[in-house]
């Protein structure tokens, strides 16, 4: 799992911050909270798959990125199919 300070965590944070379209605008995004719980639905995860996979280069499914629900999960996934693809 990555810590806080990777370079991932600071690429994912935007492009969550982006898929929420300014519901969470002005709040910080725990880095370990569900973003479920913060209330990103279906529309939310889909727009976040996009901005993932165009920024990063890999593909993910709405039930991986659903069960990887937080920022620190979803950084984690993301260097797994990253790492895995070199």
């Amino acid at each position: 799992m990555p810590d806080l300070t990777s370079e991932t965590v600071r690429r994912v944070v935007p492009l969550v911050e982006a898929a929420a379209e300014g519901f969470l605008a002005g709040h910080e995004i725990p880095p370990d909270v569900s973003l479920r719980a913060l209330g990103l639905g279906s529309m939310g995860f889909l727009r976040l798959i996009d901005a993932l996979e165009a920024e990063f280069g890999i593909e993910l499914d709405i039930a991986e990125l659903s069960a990887q629900d937080t920022v620190i999960a979803i950084a984690g996934l993301v260097d797994a199919r990253t790492q895995g693809s070199r």
